[in-house]
């Protein structure tokens, strides 16, 4: 699958090139479709989130999840990330069952919404 920072593969290369796959009835995708649909898995937004612990702030990485739709974060050194609290995550997910799963050293720690703040 393609994504936006994807260059057009060259046709020599071979295979079918898709922007969506179906798997199992799961969508995969670069990013996430504002369709409720099939359960989905995507990426693209590079969701973090943040928590307040001992006193201070925790910014990381997480995957962010309603059940139905999961958003994978990215771990490359130049893609950010956008706080699952943007209004871009809003259509994406439930609220009331939002869940985002923080990366850690060595796990990955579950967290529901209404412990989350924005940046």
């Amino acid at each position: 699958m393609l994504g936006n920072h994807d260059p057009l593969l060259p046709p020599s290369l071979g295979g079918v090139i898709c922007f969506s796959l179906v798997i199992g009835g799961t969508t995969l995708r670069h990013e996430p479709s504002a369709e409720v649909g099939t359960p989905e898995i995507a990426g693209h937004l590079h969701p973090v989130a943040r928590i307040a612990c001992r006193g201070e702030g925790i910014r990381r990485r997480c995957f962010a999840t309603d059940g139905h739709r999961l958003v994978m974060p990215a771990f490359g050194a130049y893609t950010g990330g956008l706080n699952v609290l943007d209004p871009a995550f809003s259509s994406l997910f439930h609220w009331h069952r939002m869940e985002a799963w923080l990366t850690g050293r060595l796990n990955v720690y579950p967290l529901q919404a209404s412990l989350l703040l924005p940046d």
